[in-house]
Formats: C-alpha cells, structure tokens, sequence
C-alpha cells in the first residue's frame, strides 16, 4: 500500500523541515505534501 501525507501549514517555516525529518524516520516510505496557506 502507498501512503500520501498532505500537511496544511500557515507561518509554519520553522517546523516543517524537523516536522518531515521526523516522519522520515518514522515512516520513509510515505510521501509527503506541504501545502503553505500563502505565508506572508
């Protein structure tokens, strides 16, 4: 089975990138979508 993440985020820039380190290491094999609600 394939698994897709879709992650909504606004002003989120300074988590998202341990956010999808952690999901890496928890499950590599999913992918992952960050979706940005037009962050200023």
């Amino acid at each position: 089975m394939h698994a897709v993440v879709v992650v909504p985020t606004y002003q989120e820039a300074p988590n998202v990138e341990r956010f999808m380190r952690t999901v890496r290491d928890v499950a590599p094999q999913v992918d992952l979508i960050v979706a940005d609600d037009n962050s200023p």
